[in-house]
């Protein structure tokens, strides 16, 4: 709440609102990622042209649409990197027999 404060100054102006606001952002965001949160925050302030604070709803779906951006980055990350080396070891005669005979194949 600083910071919606810090950048909002006209909004929770006296005590008793940023205690009620804070308690009624604790309940809704208890389950949401801290992180997370944190990022959505700053791009909403970064992006914010009316001057308004966010509404929690706006910060869970900003912070939905970063999990989603940071994810397909890190698969185009992992896609980049070249395929493992797999060296394929036959299985001695003797073991595919008693495994076999284990499951009776």
């Amino acid at each position: 709440m600083k910071i919606i404060k810090g950048f909002y100054p006209h909004y929770y102006n006296n005590d008793d609102a940023v205690k009620e606001a804070v308690m009624l952002w604790n309940n809704a965001l208890e389950t949401e990622n801290f992180t997370l949160m944190q990022k959505a925050l700053k791009e909403f302030v970064k992006a914010d042209t009316k001057g308004f604070p966010p509404v929690i709803g706006q910060l869970i779906g900003l912070g939905k649409e970063i999990k989603k951006l940071e994810w397909e980055a890190k698969q185009r990350e992992q896609d980049q990197l070249p395929a493992p080396k797999v060296d394929k070891v036959e299985m001695p005669e003797e073991l595919r027999k008693r495994m076999n005979g284990m499951f009776n194949v």
